[in-house]
């Protein structure tokens, strides 16, 4: 088994990164663990994300595309203020939340606690397989053309 090294919340730099092993704790508000924006063929991999309910992500992407891949991930909302079922702060606490994003690969995620598990508008091609979600609030995965 990898040893995932602790990280504070990280920001995508470059097309074709990679980043992997790391367990991400935050509970900044509207602070993604994981954020991609306008980078291509990212790797996202083997991950333990907590992060809080006042508007933060485990994972956030815009316009990242080009088989971006999120794969072996444990994503989950863990905000002690929120009591266990909820309710929670707002609808927009998102395990993993993307846009703008063509052919992206979702596989082998375990997701819990956020308002929804997946949401992805005007994500064309997106491939989503062995994920597993508990929500608190809304539909586990959401998907829009």
């Amino acid at each position: 088994m990898t040893r995932l090294k602790s990280s504070p919340p990280v920001v995508a730099t470059q097309h074709g990164q990679v980043i992997s092993n790391l367990r991400i704790t935050t509970s900044e508000k509207g602070v993604a663990a994981i954020t991609v924006h306008a980078f291509e063929n990212v790797t996202i991999q083997n991950e333990q994300i907590q992060y809080g309910a006042h508007g933060g992500s485990g994972i956030a992407f815009n316009a990242a595309h080009g088989l971006t891949t999120i794969r072996n991930a444990s994503i989950a909302l863990v905000d002690a203020s929120v009591p266990t079922g909820g309710p929670l702060p707002t609808s927009h606490a998102l395990n993993i939340r993307g846009a703008s994003t063509e052919r992206l690969v979702v596989d082998a995620v375990r997701l819990g606690g956020a308002s929804s598990g997946i949401y992805l508008p005007s994500c064309p091609g997106a491939l989503l397989a062995n994920v597993q979600a508990k929500t608190e609030i809304a539909l586990p995965i959401i998907v829009s053309r």
